[in-house]
């Protein structure tokens, strides 16, 4: 009876040691990235008594997300949409590149106050966008670019119409290998793209105040 104990001792630690060694590894958490863009040139025109609304941008279901979208382009010329691995937004893409673009309104100080709705203040105009591109494209001779558009309108908040709409789309290629050139590519190009339409908003309500 004891050989039969000692026999059934061994055999459930085995079968516990076994059960341990096929349980998945807890898989790596994935990097969090930051976008810290900067103005890529001096915003110019004097200052004008109005605040400006920030609306969060509308964008295509597969870019509401905190994972990085990538598309790979084949020969043929047929793209496959994917996401990079093990890296990804530090929050949802549209309320990441609205925090953003406040924060670059803001350091021009053009407009009395920059916000979100949320903040419940009264702004004169209202920045709506869409977000029709913000994704990594790999072509078929593995060279990488990074390819970003938005659709902006200015809004009259009062009357409800809109007082001007643009597209701004931009290109840069990854020069290097690695995430940290992708990352610088995606800065370069939203540094651009967001002082352009700084510019732009500026000037139209500013003609509409005139």
């Amino acid at each position: 009876m004891r050989t039969f104990g000692i026999f059934c001792t061994c055999l459930w630690t085995a079968f516990l040691a076994g059960c341990v060694s096929v349980l998945p590894e807890e898989p790596e958490p994935s990097k969090k990235i930051v976008l810290t863009p900067q103005l890529s040139k001096k915003i110019v025109g004097n200052n004008i008594s109005s605040a400006l609304i920030v609306d969060k941008p509308f964008m295509l279901e597969s870019l509401d997300s905190t994972r990085v979208k990538i598309i790979l382009q084949d020969k043929s010329g047929v793209a496959l949409s994917e996401f990079i691995a093990g890296v990804e937004w530090c929050d949802r893409l549209p309320a990441l590149l609205q925090e953003v673009l406040i924060t670059l309104y803001e350091k021009t100080g053009k407009f009395t106050a920059v916000g979100q709705a949320e903040e419940q203040f009264y702004a004169a105009h209202r920045l709506h966008l869409t977000i029709t591109h913000f994704e990594v494209v790999k072509e078929a001779d593995s060279s990488m670019k990074v390819v970003i558009g938005f659709s902006a309108k200015l809004i009259n908040s009062q009357r409800r119409i809109v007082v001007a709409q643009k597209n701004f789309f931009q290109k840069f290629a990854v020069k290097e290998e690695g995430l940290q050139a992708i990352m610088k590519a995606f800065e370069r190009a939203t540094s651009v793209t967001f002082s352009e339409m700084i510019q732009w908003t500026f000037e139209k309500a500013k003609i509409e105040k005139m």
